[in-house]
């Protein structure tokens, strides 16, 4: 499977995380749920920790669809897949801490999360291929992509895009894109959020 940025946002969402802290974390706080949306829904002292910790960026999209994305960093957010593809950016919300360990980062679908398994996690891209349609037409569900950055604590602010110009025949799939803005720190910021949920929906 050749790497294309695209995500599908299984059970509605998406998030980030690092595998090696993560599964340390579930570990050490003896999480063994496999379900770990239900998990976390209902043990928020844990779940804000999370956020705290930047242990994992969950992100409600509200809406069941794949997503073009980009990672940049602050001092070149000009020079994005976004900026240089005629997209406009039409929401913004942040910041929010994360931790990139063993210069690795996973950006999933939700549907991860609702079926943990840490084996599953051989190769930089997870998924699998459907058929959609009358027609059967195959197309490929990003359920994970695995990306390299150097390890650290980092600020993340979500960008949310819409393509300028629509696809024809207008395909909701290939005209929105999340954009993840990270400035590396000594320490996480103490005006991070945490917000009573994290929705972001950017389709119409």
């Amino acid at each position: 499977m050749n790497k294309i940025n695209k995500i599908d946002s299984g059970s509605y969402g998406i998030c980030l995380f690092s595998l090696n802290n993560f599964s340390k974390y579930l570990k050490n706080n003896k999480i063994k749920n496999k379900s770990l949306i239900n998990f976390f829904n209902k043990n928020k002292l844990l779940s804000d920790d999370t956020l705290e910790k930047g242990i994992i960026l969950p992100i409600n999209t509200m809406s069941f669809n794949q997503f073009y994305f980009d990672f940049f960093f602050s001092e070149n957010k000009k020079q994005t897949y976004f900026s240089a593809n005629n997209w406009t950016k039409i929401a913004e919300k942040g910041i929010f801490n994360l931790e990139i360990n063993e210069n690795e980062l996973w950006i999933c679908s939700m549907d991860v999360l609702n079926a943990w398994d840490i084996n599953k996690f051989t190769q930089n891209i997870l998924g699998y291929t459907t058929k959609n349609g009358v027609e059967g037409k195959e197309s490929f569900y990003y359920e994970a992509q695995k990306m390299n950055f150097a390890s650290g604590k980092y600020l993340v602010t979500l960008h949310g895009y819409k393509r300028i110009k629509h696809n024809e025949p207008v395909n909701d799939d290939e005209d929105y894109g999340l954009g993840f803005e990270l400035k590396k720190v000594d320490d996480f910021s103490i005006n991070s959020e945490i917000p009573e949920n994290m929705n972001f929906e950017i389709v119409d």
